[in-house]
């Protein structure tokens, strides 16, 4: 008759129950494409802006043209503010201000965002961030009538199902070009956060600008006088 060998058993229980022998923690597994769009289209629905925002945006803009600029903005509803604070390098002594009444705001999400409604989405493939958030990744063809703007590609967060950047064609005349823009999670809210775009102009120009946004803050509301056109400088002011 034989026995097993105690101590091999015993070395072997230790070093199971140690953690000696152990195996490396399974990969989450992506969701299917038809359930992302799904979620997608459903975030996208229930998607809200502030009712009132201040933020700053830094623009560079090379090419046709040149400057460096940061303005300092106030919204509330489709009514803007825009200050110019700084220009070239140099702070403005007194700020440059701009009052948009009525304006829909360009860099919304739901302003530019591809849905699945007016887009065939065609999946591409999925990016691992970090050990546990997908990205997924999207080419995007529109269904209908092509206008100067169309979205071409689209990354999609796999946490908020929201869009993290947006991928855009646009052509007009003799120019044409592409850009991307860029959103993420400020307080409650998904803004935009940067943005880029190439155009190349008649003649061969090529213009490019870059947008920078920071300093987000949601007060609960902005006074109607924030969007009155300010004073004239007197003289003695400039």
């Amino acid at each position: 008759m034989r026995f097993a060998r105690p101590q091999a058993l015993l070395l072997a229980s230790l070093l199971l129950g140690l953690g000696g022998v152990s195996s490396a923690a399974p990969l989450p597994r992506p969701l299917e494409s038809s359930d992302v769009l799904a979620r997608y289209t459903q975030a996208m629905a229930a998607v809200s802006r502030p009712s009132a925002v201040e933020f700053e945006y830094s623009v560079e803009q090379l090419g046709a043209r040149t400057l460096q600029q940061t303005h300092h903005v106030y919204r509330s509803g489709q009514s803007e503010r825009d200050e110019i604070i700084e220009a070239d390098g140099q702070t403005l002594s007194r700020p440059s201000v701009r009052i948009l009444l009525n304006r829909r705001y360009p860099y919304d999400v739901r302003s530019i965002a591809p849905l699945p409604s007016q887009y065939a989405f065609i999946y591409l493939g999925t990016l691992l961030q970090g050990s546990d958030r997908f990205l997924y990744l999207y080419k995007t063809e529109p269904k209908g009538a092509v206008g100067n703007f169309v979205v071409d590609e689209v990354q999609i967060d796999g946490v908020t199902f929201l869009p993290v950047t947006i991928h855009y064609r646009i052509g007009g005349g003799d120019a044409h070009g592409s850009g991307s823009v860029h959103y993420a999670k400020y307080d409650r809210y998904w803004l935009v956060h940067e943005a880029s775009v190439a155009v190349h102009m008649p003649k061969g120009t090529l213009a490019n600008e870059h947008i920078v946004w920071s300093k987000y803050q949601f007060p609960p509301s902005l006074p109607a006088e924030t969007f009155k056109e300010p004073r004239p400088a007197s003289s003695t002011e400039e």
